[in-house]
């Protein structure tokens, strides 16, 4: 199935090229290119993605000019613009821009015959349109939704390690902390782009500091889930009760005994079973 912003990057470069030629740009690739490699998953990444692509070109077309003026065309000259604009993108973390600084420098190089100065702004315009024709699209044909996606891998996320305790308590299955863990990272990556959103709001509020906890008590509840993989099952009977009373699972308990084993392990069951009464209790578990 062709993603949203397969599509959107396709319809960006079909609009780049239509403008291209009603502004009878002379060089529609730089448009086509500057749409292409701003089309981002997030509307504030895409703008500041676009931002610093924008500011790459700007260097790149002035090393470009800086350079052909001292010897158009020198192989050894392009080489070591080539390393400075590497250098100069790594140190401002414009990782993104380098492509387009170095193709934008390139295609300075290479010129000739032609106004440097004029050929460098062109270059810079050309590529500017791209960008801001991405980033109109981005916004106004289907905007990424990442609140929504972030109640479902939340809910995912929170019934997964509910589902994982409860058929280790009644069977004798290990529990997946590797699928937890891996779900644990994708709810994270995903919240780092929500939050970078422009949108800010109370909603928005209540949802970051939802999903703040959560992060925080499944990664309790992983860490926990790999100690007690490797001890011996014993339930305490204050144990059970308290699973029976927060998560409706009913276990059978183990004689009581005093063995520093028995309590590290009651212990560790103890704290999954408040830390997943807590997350199901969450305004984002509950309203979604």
């Amino acid at each position: 199935m062709v993603g949203m912003r397969t599509i959107k990057t396709a319809i960006a470069v079909m609009i780049s090229i239509i403008v291209s030629m009603r502004l009878n740009v002379n060089y529609p690739l730089f448009v086509t290119i500057g749409a292409i490699v701003s089309m981002q998953s997030s509307l504030n990444e895409s703008f500041q993605s676009g931002l610093n692509r924008i500011l790459g070109t700007i260097v790149g077309a002035v090393i470009g000019i800086i350079f052909f003026n001292i010897s158009p065309n020198n192989i050894v000259l392009t080489g070591l613009g080539i390393i400075l604009l590497i250098t100069i993108n790594n140190k401002m973390n414009w990782s993104k821009s380098l492509v387009i600084s170095l193709i934008v420098f390139s295609s300075i190089m290479m010129s000739y015959g032609q106004d440097v100065v004029l050929n460098s702004a062109l270059r810079v315009i050309d590529t500017t349109l791209g960008i801001i024709i991405a980033f109109v699209i981005n916004t106004v044909i289907s905007p990424p939704k990442h609140e929504e996606k972030i109640y479902i891998n939340a809910v995912e996320l929170i019934d997964s390690a509910y589902l994982e305790f409860k058929s280790y308590l009644l069977s004798d299955t290990e529990l997946n902390v590797k699928d937890i863990q891996e779900k644990l990272e994708a709810l994270s990556q995903l919240f780092d782009i929500y939050k970078s959103e422009f949108i800010q709001n109370e909603k928005k509020i209540l949802v970051e500091k939802d999903v703040m906890r959560i992060l925080f008590l499944m990664d309790e509840v992983a860490h926990n889930f790999s100690i007690i993989n490797s001890m011996k099952k014993e339930i305490s009977s204050k144990n059970a009760l308290g699973i029976y009373n927060k998560l409706n699972i009913k276990v059978n308990e183990s004689p009581e005994n005093d063995t520093e084993d028995f309590l590290v392990y009651n212990y560790h069951i103890k704290i999954i079973t408040n830390d997943i009464s807590k997350m199901k209790k969450l305004e984002i578990y509950r309203y979604s």
